[in-house]
């Protein structure tokens, strides 16, 4: 007796059903992997388009500066394309222009940058102690913006100091900042006739206040209870009103002020006779 078991299609090593669903799958695979490319080579040439290439800039907050100053310096790569714009050396290139105090650069799809710029304010003036018909604008950070013509240094706080000045170059920002405080407690009237201060090595304040046609100067040490210390300066002065000339400074930085005369003219030696 024969026992003879069925086996089912294709269970069978070499079976008849195995080989034609290698090939379905194998092919699909290839199918897929085909198409990828293709879709890979399409980004790729759209993305090197002319579509994609650098071909505007806008700037935005500037009134110093002009449009094309800025383009001359950092020279931008025209046509290049955005998507693989590096903004980190045309960054550098900005903040090395003078009036610029900070900048932001953006790319803007698809074949733009933004430049955003925060500029230098003039907020003082400032001029060396040796020359001092000569004064220039200062920014919050102490940096040198330029020479100020005619009487436009009337528009700022005036500080005098002992180190020559250069446009371009840096003072020390604790100065101005220090200039500008005190002026914010000037009375309209002593704002307005102040001829300038100067801060010393050891940050004392001297200032130049016009009296009659005289020059008296005002000294004080620091900033603290620098408002009491002004309105003792003016009393001091209304004090001295048809004496004017007699005044040489009133100085502030002690406890009770202390108020030196001019020296009188010591008068002529009388000629002896006989000469």
């Amino acid at each position: 007796m024969v026992d003879i078991r069925k086996t089912p299609p294709g269970s069978m090593r070499g079976g008849p059903q195995e080989k034609p669903r290698k090939r379905g799958r194998t092919g699909q695979t290839a199918r897929k992997v085909f198409l990828v490319l293709i879709f890979l080579a399409a980004q790729l040439l759209f993305l090197s388009s002319d579509f994609f290439k650098l071909k505007s800039i806008e700037v935005a907050g500037i009134e110093r500066i002009s449009g094309e100053d800025i383009l001359k310096e950092t020279q931008f790569p025209w046509g290049s394309q955005i998507l693989i714009f590096d903004e980190r050396p045309y960054h550098d290139r900005m903040a090395r222009i003078l009036w610029v105090k900070s900048v932001k650069i953006a790319k803007v799809l698809p074949g733009g940058v933004k430049i955003e710029v925060k500029e230098r304010t003039p907020v003082a003036a400032s001029a060396f102690t040796d020359e001092p018909e000569k004064w220039y604008a200062i920014d919050d950070d102490g940096v040198v913006l330029c020479v100020l013509e005619g009487d436009r240094k009337k528009d700022f706080p005036r500080m005098l100091i002992n180190e020559k000045l250069v446009v371009g170059g840096r003072i020390d920002s604790g100065k101005v900042d220090t200039i500008l405080k005190f002026y914010t407690w000037l009375t309209p009237e002593m704002n307005r006739q102040l001829i300038d201060l100067t801060i010393e090595e050891n940050s004392q304040i001297s200032f130049r206040y016009p009296l009659g046609k005289d020059v008296i100067e005002g000294k004080l040490d620091t900033l603290d209870n620098v408002k009491d210390k002004l309105d003792l300066f003016s009393k001091i002065l209304a004090q001295m009103e048809g004496k004017a000339e007699q005044l040489e400074y009133i100085d502030l930085r002690y406890k009770e002020p202390v108020v030196k005369l001019r020296r009188p003219a010591s008068p002529p030696d009388e000629k002896k006779e006989g000469e």
